[in-house]
């Protein structure tokens, strides 16, 4: 897969964050783009958040927990650019803290690995702690 394909991969995945209803909070758009996007035997890496189920499966429980813990995310792709199998992404990011009803902001660096079309591996590091446990 060319590094621009990978590139409209990862920015697809971004723009769905904007099409979750969040009183709904209906997370079908996201497991179906997990299951297209997510290889098999997908793993997460951030120094904070560790224990993640391999596969889409684990993501989509991530994000669960994300979406569970915040409202009114949005996530907007400040950089991508890529090359052979990488994409890097650098983006900011706004919610609403459900827990203190408080907004906050913060930004992130994603390095996402790519195998047959798929993402197989990413490394993020985010400046603002989420509300979210993987305990």
């Amino acid at each position: 897969m060319s590094v621009e394909k990978n590139k409209a991969v990862v920015r697809r995945m971004y723009n769905l964050v904007d099409t979750i209803d969040w009183v709904k909070r209906d997370y079908g758009v996201i497991d179906n783009i997990f299951n297209e996007t997510i290889d098999d035997e997908y793993t997460y890496h951030h120094p904070n958040y560790v224990g993640f189920e391999p596969g889409p499966n684990g993501l989509k429980k991530w994000y669960h927990q994300i979406y569970d813990a915040v409202s009114e995310l949005h996530v907007t792709v400040e950089d991508i650019f890529g090359e052979g199998d990488k994409v890097v992404t650098r983006t900011s990011f706004t919610f609403i803290d459900m827990q203190t009803g408080k907004p906050a902001k913060g930004q992130s660096i994603v390095i996402s690995y790519f195998r047959n079309g798929k993402i197989t591996e990413e490394w993020e590091l985010f400046n603002e702690q989420l509300p979210v446990s993987m305990e």
